[in-house]
């Protein structure tokens, strides 16, 4: 979560990077950016595949099951009687393997923390535990030098395989899952079929210990390290030695490639870190941490990012650094560990850094967050409603305490008209942005004078909008009417009859048609320019409160109080799926505008569910505040912004679910919040009569930020 303090260090240092353009600038924006999410207990710890989840092990034998979104817990895991040593979730993230010190493994499964099987075997302690790539087998290694293979779907021992080369310091799989490549402490590394356990080759010639042994992406070359200085290339083939790289001070103590193997980055214990090309010239080297202390200044590990954009390292200095792989450049400082950082690892999608040090915690790290751009408004106390004008440039807000709504300024955060003739309960923008839709007036959107009233409703509009091609409005009213206008000249064009009072209406993506959601539980499809029923949607128990089209008009999706959604087939009111899942009523219902999701809000929490076999692919809870208050996608169909009343607004990843960030919103009492047309600001409303417009920031704009 982005606190109000961290989003204002975060813009000074923005500010001065863009005005100075000095090192200490750089240093100073380096520091205030990825931003703490949440710390968790372990040494060791590790993403699951789909970046929601973190698994962490400690020196205790424990380990845990962390929501990767919050950091809240989610299960324990006991039954190690020493400490954790490595931690891995199965490619399908059904499964955890964890090695311990107690001379076994253990696999788990994921959803629940239960235990499954021990991996009993080994004569001395278990440093490592991974499974393939395809999930199907699982390889431990240890002291003893031992190594063993298992069959991860029931556990049997597959193959014991004693290497007979002093402990096993490092095991990783080829990325095709044919072959495993090890480095032992005895200065050989060497490779075997994953299959049979059959040595294929060794790879000899280091005078020092083996520290890291990793194939390229193709599979077709393996790169080593070692405590006696060399970094070698190898042919992964046939074990021919192809290049050594550099002359480095000190033992390299981690290797890997880059750019699917054009590259290689290598990191020492004198805290240097080189990038060299496939011929192994050297391009560049620095230092990766921020002490001349010789005791603190060692790399404990490197990682390169999903996307290959990043190298992130773990110092002895007590801190982790994320650099550009492109240009070596640094980018930013991950600080808070009071020991030495000895883990770092970025998500699978990119969003997210776990850093694991030896005082015993995990970090989480968000590489997204937002930053207060403009103060906005003149501390009028905000009611009601705020949308964005198309363009993004104009807010409408309603405000309490003077009886009318106010046009705002997003570039500069000053008024430039009113809307004026009491409290409005709702309102919108043509979709040209000329017109402003307030209850049952329209105004001119650039002076906020009223052009016309639409007179007809005996009782309270409910809701109204304008019709994608602005050329209609459509309203719904407690007088148990939705009516159908001219958006020009504020004429009736048709009345459409209910049984009970409308909650809602909308009209289809082409204009031609509108849903209308009832209190007595039906929805209704209507032709929009003669009233006729084409569709009637039964089968809600109690009042509906929303009613929307997908974005090519084939499907309705409707919310209702009986704490259910429902879509219906647009043309025949057949129902295709209940959406069953809420612990109270529903808020909102809406497809995402690519129509690939489908969002369902109550008061506590909203739901994401795959538009095409309608499964629940993930639940965004409101864990602390009043509820929420507002849920809506971005324009890109990229993001969805969720407000929870005096606590945050959340922005997460509209195709899994996952959250990338959180505005907190607490020291300002949050109300509501409203994402700009283009994704790239937030626009938040507080009860304390402040509004804010933030710049959502990512590490992709920190790159381009600092190279130019």
């Amino acid at each position: 979560m982005v606190s109000e303090d961290q989003s204002q260090a975060l813009n000074l240092a923005i500010q001065s990077w863009q005005t100075r353009g000095t090192p200490e600038a750089q240093l100073s924006l380096a520091h205030s950016f990825p931003t703490l999410l949440a710390v968790a207990r372990g040494n060791v710890a590790a993403f699951a595949p789909d970046s929601r989840r973190i698994v962490t092990g400690s020196a205790d034998g424990t380990a845990w099951i962390w929501s990767a979104d919050d950091g809240h817990l989610l299960a324990t895991l006991s039954g190690h009687s020493k400490g954790i040593e490595q931690v891995a979730f199965s490619p399908d993230g059904e499964w955890i393997v964890t090695a311990s010190d107690d001379r076994t493994a253990k696999v788990w499964k994921a959803a629940t923390g239960d235990l499954v099987a021990t991996l009993d075997g080994h004569a001395t302690e278990v440093y490592s535990a991974s499974f393939s790539p395809d999930g199907s087998s699982i390889v431990t290694a240890g002291e003893d030098g031992g190594l063993r293979l298992w069959n991860a779907a029931d556990r049997r021992p597959l193959v014991a395989i004693k290497t007979g080369h002093g402990s096993v310091l490092r095991v990783r799989f080829s990325p095709d899952g044919q072959r495993i490549v090890t480095g032992s402490d005895d200065g050989t590394a060497q490779v075997w079929n994953a299959r049979d356990g059959q040595r294929l080759f060794t790879l000899a010639g280091s005078g020092g210990s083996v520290w890291d042994a990793a194939f390229s992406a193709g599979t077709n070359r393996i790169v080593t390290a070692s405590t006696d200085r060399a970094v070698r290339v190898w042919d992964a083939r046939d074990g021919r030695l192809l290049v050594e790289l550099g002359a480095p001070t000190s033992g390299v103590y981690r290797a890997l490639f880059l750019d699917d193997g054009r590259r290689i980055v290598t990191a020492d214990r004198s805290g240097t870190m080189r990038l060299f090309n496939d011929s192994g010239a050297l391009l560049a080297a620095f230092q990766a941490s921020g002490t001349n202390d010789t005791d603190r200044r060692g790399v404990n590990d490197i990682a390169v990012s999903p996307n290959g954009k990043w190298i992130l390292t773990a110092t002895n200095d007590n801190a982790a650094r994320i650099w550009s792989a492109a240009s070596g450049k640094l980018l930013a400082v991950l600080r808070g560990h009071t020991k030495g950082v000895v883990h770092a690892e970025f998500s699978p999608d990119n969003r997210q850094i776990i850093t694991a040090a030896e005082d015993g915690t995990i970090r989480i790290w968000n590489t997204y967050a937002a930053r207060v751009d403009l103060a906005l408004g003149d501390g009028s106390r905000f009611c009601g409603f705020g949308v964005s004008s198309p363009d993004g440039r104009r807010l409408l807000i309603g405000r309490c305490n003077a009886g009318e709504a106010g046009i705002l300024s997003t570039v500069t955060g000053r008024q430039s008209a009113v809307l004026s003739r009491g409290s409005y309960s709702s309102a919108v923008f043509s979709p040209d942005g000329t017109q402003i839709l307030a209850d049952d007036t329209v105004s001119d959107a650039e002076t906020g004078r009223p052009m016309f009233s639409l007179v007809g409703h005996s009782s309270t509009v409910f809701h109204a909008e304008f019709s994608p091609d602005g050329r209609s409005i459509v309203t719904a009213s407690r007088d148990a009417t939705a009516r159908v206008w001219d958006a020009h000249s504020g004429k009736p064009i048709v009345v459409l009859p209910h049984a009970d009072r409308v909650n809602s209406a909308s009209f289809s993506p082409d204009s031609q048609s509108v849903v209308t959601a009832g209190r007595n539980g039906v929805a209704i499809v209507w032709n929009a320019a003669t009233g006729r029923q084409s569709a009637t949607m039964i089968g809600h128990r109690e009042s509906l409160r929303a009613a929307t089209f997908s974005p090519d008009g084939k499907r309705v999706v409707t919310g209702s109080y009986d704490q259910t959604a429902a879509v219906w087939r647009a043309d025949t009111g057949e129902r295709l799926a209940t959406l069953v899942g809420h612990g109270g009523s529903l808020n909102h219902t809406l497809f995402s505008p690519n129509g690939h999701r489908i969002l369902t809000a109550g008061d506590r929490e909203a739901l994401l569910w795959s538009a095409t076999d309608y499964r629940l692919l993930a639940r965004l809870e409101a864990r602390t505040g009043g509820g929420v208050t507002s849920v809506e996608f971005s324009h890109d169909g990229r993001r969805i912004l969720m407000t929870v009343l005096s606590a945050t607004t959340n922005i997460y990843d509209a195709e899994t679910g996952a959250l990338v960030t959180a505005i907190d919103g607490r020291h300002h009492n949050l109300m509501y919040s409203l994402i700009s047309p283009d994704g790239r600001h937030v626009v938040t409303l507080n009860h304390d009569r402040t509004m804010f417009l933030h710049e959502l920031w990512s590490l992709e704009d920190l790159t381009r930020l600092i190279e130019g």
